[in-house]
């Protein structure tokens, strides 16, 4: 068993300064501004695209920056969608993708 002096105990950090800019940080990375699919997010482009301005119209460089990152490695919007629901809480469904049509052979 282990026993510490009250002294030995790690004291929190007193100041309102520091708590507050504590605060603001945490609040920062918690914080998911909300985001709203239209029928511009046709594309994994233009869905990517549209995330990131939402995050920088927000003040969010710095996940914006690790969006884009991440995002540019997903193969489908499906995935993209996935992974920006870890930045903005998404509403709305996903308009159909335009594809382009296939040529046949035969």
């Amino acid at each position: 068993m282990e026993f510490r002096l009250e002294q030995d105990q790690p004291k929190p950090l007193q100041g309102t300064l520091f708590n507050a800019a504590q605060r603001e940080v945490a609040t920062k990375n918690a914080y998911r501004p909300p985001y709203t699919l239209s029928n511009d997010d046709v594309s994994i482009e233009s869905l990517v695209t549209n995330i990131k301005n939402r995050l920088l119209n927000r003040g969010l460089t710095r996940k914006a920056e690790i969006f884009v990152n991440f995002a540019l490695s997903e193969k489908t919007r499906d995935n993209v969608l996935v992974l920006a629901g870890r930045f903005v809480m998404i509403n709305g469904t996903l308009p159909k993708e335009k594809r382009e049509p296939q040529l046949s052979l035969f």
